[in-house]
């Protein structure tokens, strides 16, 4: 993964050739972040996460990241998908800027990822403008106050049709209950897992397929890692 790969959601077959076929529940988080926020912010964040994550496992980290994961000529194919990606990664990272709670999408993804996965865990890291890039991931102000209805989608006809399935799920526990999780799932910074019992699937939903997945961090030649340049 590169810097270079945040700059724009455009279709990049550099991009897509980046990731490999990887196992149910292989890899290690999702990554969540708005195509709005500060290239450079959310790059630093994510070495930052990735230098803890190293020192914690051992290891390089599995990501799951849109625009190398899902096939930019069949998005919509991609997109049908979403459950299935969410579930396959065993905890979500927010790379959470100033519009991440603007944008429909990254709302929906911590959604789907409490109901199909209710022990993961989502990891927040807050992007914040005046910090410096090698340290940023500390607080950044929320708006004060979060509606899920003001969420924005590029095509209208997705936030239709979004907002549906969130106004179905949600159901009696009600959307206030709804906007009110979002903000305790992303205040901060560091992990959080649970909040209130929207609908979920039964397990026999999973589907036991694969996913594609990235690295990030310092090249690596084992075989089941993604070669990547140095950070």
């Amino acid at each position: 993964m590169k810097q270079d790969f945040f700059e724009s959601s455009h279709p990049s077959s550099e991009c897509y050739e980046a990731s490999r076929p990887a196992r149910f529940g292989e890899v290690h988080v999702f990554l969540s972040h708005s195509w709005h926020d500060d290239v450079a912010l959310k790059w630093a964040a994510l070495q930052t996460w990735g230098s803890e994550f190293r020192l914690a496992h051992d290891c390089e980290p599995l990501i799951w990241f849109d625009r190398c994961c899902i096939d930019q000529e069949q998005i919509q194919v991609g997109l049908r998908c979403l459950p299935v990606y969410l579930s396959a990664c065993q905890d979500l990272l927010c790379l959470r800027g100033p519009s991440y709670l603007s944008r429909l999408w990254c709302v929906v993804e911590l959604f789907v990822f409490h109901l199909i996965n209710p022990k993961g865990t989502v990891v927040v890291r807050a992007l914040d403008a005046d910090a410096d890039h090698a340290t940023a991931g500390q607080d950044a102000k929320l708006p004060a106050a979060f509606d899920v209805r003001s969420s924005l989608c590029t095509d209208p006809e997705d936030k239709d049709r979004l907002m549906s399935v969130i106004e179905s799920a949600a159901g009696k526990e009600g959307i206030q209950t709804f906007n009110t999780w979002i903000e305790e799932q992303i205040s901060g910074n560091g992990r959080r897992s649970g909040g209130p019992s929207f609908s979920k699937r039964s397990s026999s939903e999973k589907s036991q397929t694969t996913s594609k997945a990235g690295g990030t961090g310092k090249a690596s030649t084992v075989k089941v890692k993604v070669k990547v340049p140095p950070a």
